[in-house]
């Protein structure tokens, strides 16, 4: 990692309250601030599988969704996995069992404000 971007990482943490998805999201403002303008923003992982990545990119996507307005979601999947993604966040066809939760806020959110 340069050296800017690690020091620029190091004068700004922010401790976050939880990692519920739902939650209050006041010390998600931040991000927010940071992020304004962006018109993508990628969110990863550094292992796969491990719930506390997970409920983080939940509450994270809730936030971005919800609050600053995104509405183009990607993510990395296998072809059936995607299309399975597509037919629920679209046409609301299968259920949340079916995919992340991230993907749910994000059609809960859609049905409340249509994607132009």
């Amino acid at each position: 990692m340069p050296d800017d971007i690690a020091r620029w990482l190091t004068e700004r943490p922010r401790p976050l309250d939880t990692l519920t998805p739902g939650a209050p999201t006041d010390d998600l403002k931040p991000l927010g601030e940071t992020l304004r303008g962006a018109r993508i923003v990628g969110l990863g992982e550094s292992t796969h599988g491990t719930a506390e990545f997970f409920r983080l990119k939940h509450r994270i996507v809730e936030f971005l969704v919800r609050e600053e307005g995104f509405t183009v979601l990607a993510m990395e999947a296998g072809q059936s996995a995607a299309l399975a993604v597509d037919l629920y966040v679209r046409h609301g066809v299968g259920g949340p069992w079916m995919i992340e939760s991230d993907v749910c806020a994000g059609r809960d959110h859609g049905e409340r404000r249509p994607l132009a």
